[in-house]
């Protein structure tokens, strides 16, 4: 069951819906999660979301998976069964949605979804003092060891300098002392003692070298490359830097820039894009937004005034969920929510054009394997929503054709087969195969 995917659509399909189309940033209203409401702490330091849609919370020595309705907490096993509590845990995620959990005390865990619980990788005890661990696109693992380099795959049965993997990055990496690494969209990036930046292009294998400065490493707060292949970094006393990693161009926002590039706080600890592209940065004392495009900059703060609001200034992580909503963790104010439907969603209205229902009278919701949206309707039978065009097909009762037995629909649901299985009220249960595209029945004559 996706994260809250049915409240998404029924955001769609309410003929009720208050949209405000025209609404500011300093107006986006925020849902709270803190202890009150069943989250263990309120002092968040990361967010993922896995294949399934669930939502993970990492608290300071903690996590927890939220479903759309409550928390529950997980234990982290060591090689002896035994639990262990973490220091500052950190997700990392791969392309299949597998989840991992490292620790500032190097300890990393894998998420065993058979067994719904988390177990300790054992790593060669050679390696067992890395940092800066991240899981590329392809699953496998590049961490730091000795402010080097490496490559190993998920199961840390091969260990290899990165040098060799990637060779021509060899003439910036030997003899360099690295601090921090990070990787997105075929892109790597590490940054050197010395205030070097290499870049190297994964596909092609070439290095690049920039010069970059920072005021100190304990400073860094963000190292991290966007899906642009922009690179942020974050320095509590410079301000957050953003490279592109092609060319080395910079740009700077800082407490004291000029208006257009004005953070509040020169601490940032997340940088995420929102639908609109907008670029949200969350820093010790608010979020700002800012507009690429525009080339303007607002700004998100706790005020006792606005209950809807943020509740919390100090900012330490923001996630951009697969519906575009923007989770904010915060400093003992635990989680705001933005659901960014309040701006983005549209309404499904009843009528005869191809992007309309058949009805208005929405009895059931639910999506299938290719994320079309099926609805059942009250008299008016069973519509798809197609997900990649949105138009609308409609499926109703034609006597002597072989169609829906009854138009009066109710559950809807897809089975392990692929096929749609739909309940009728006296009509029984109608079943549909997508890919001849036709029904059959079972016990279509009650009349019950």
């Amino acid at each position: 069951m996706k994260l809250r995917a049915e409240i998404r659509y029924l955001l769609l399909l309410s003929l009720a819906m208050q949209i405000s189309l025209a609404a500011l940033p300093q107006e986006r209203e925020f849902i709270h999660y803190t202890n009150q409401d069943g989250l263990p702490y309120s002092a968040i330091t990361d967010f993922a979301q896995d294949s399934q849609g669930f939502m993970w919370v990492a608290m300071r020595n903690s996590i927890c998976r939220f479903d759309g309705y409550e928390f529950i907490e997980y234990e982290t096993l060591d090689t002896a069964g035994q639990n262990v509590q973490l220091k500052v845990p950190v997700f990392l995620t791969g392309n299949n949605g597998e989840v991992f959990v490292t620790t500032t005390d190097s300890r990393l865990f894998r998420y065993i979804e058979e067994l719904d619980k988390y177990e300790e990788v054992i790593i060669p005890g050679e390696y067992s003092a890395y940092s800066n661990i991240l899981m590329q696109e392809n699953g496998d693992m590049i961490f730091l060891q000795d402010g080097q380099p490496y490559v190993a795959d998920s199961e840390f049965d091969l260990i290899l300098p990165l040098h060799e993997v990637y060779v021509d990055s060899k003439q910036f990496i030997k003899g360099r002392n690295f601090i921090r690494i990070a990787e997105g969209r075929g892109k790597l990036a590490f940054l050197s003692s010395d205030e070097y930046l290499i870049s190297v292009d994964q596909e092609s294998g070439q290095a690049y070298k920039f010069a970059v400065r920072y005021s100190h490493p304990d400073n860094l707060h963000l190292f991290d490359i966007d899906s642009y292949n922009n690179l942020w970094i974050s320095d509590a006393e410079i301000g957050l830097t953003r490279i592109v990693l092609d060319s080395g161009e910079e740009i700077k926002f800082c407490d004291d820039c000029e208006e257009s590039r004005r953070i509040p706080h020169n601490m940032v600890r997340s940088v995420v894009y929102d639908n609109e592209l907008n670029v949200w940065m969350g820093t010790e004392n608010g979020i700002a937004i800012w507009s690429p495009v525009y080339d303007n900059i607002d700004y998100l703060k706790y005020d006792p005034a606005n209950p809807d609001g943020l509740n919390s200034n100090a900012i330490y992580k923001i996630f951009p969920d697969n519906l575009g909503n923007i989770w904010v963790g915060t400093y003992f104010g635990g989680i705001n929510i933005w659901y960014s439907g309040h701006e983005f969603f549209s309404i499904r209205s009843a009528g005869f054009g191809p992007y309309d229902l058949g009805g208005k009278e929405v009895s059931y919701i639910t999506e299938d394997s290719n994320g079309d949206i099926w609805v059942g309707l009250e008299g008016s039978g069973v519509n798809r929503i197609s997900s990649e065009t949105g138009i609308v097909t409609r499926f109703v009762n034609e006597p002597g054709q072989n169609s829906l037995s009854y138009n009066n629909v109710h559950p809807v649901m897809e089975g392990p087969d692929q096929k749609i299985y739909i309940g009728t009220y006296t009509g029984g249960l109608n079943i549909y195969d997508p890919v001849t595209g036709l029904f059959s029945y079972i016990n279509m004559d009650n009349t019950d």
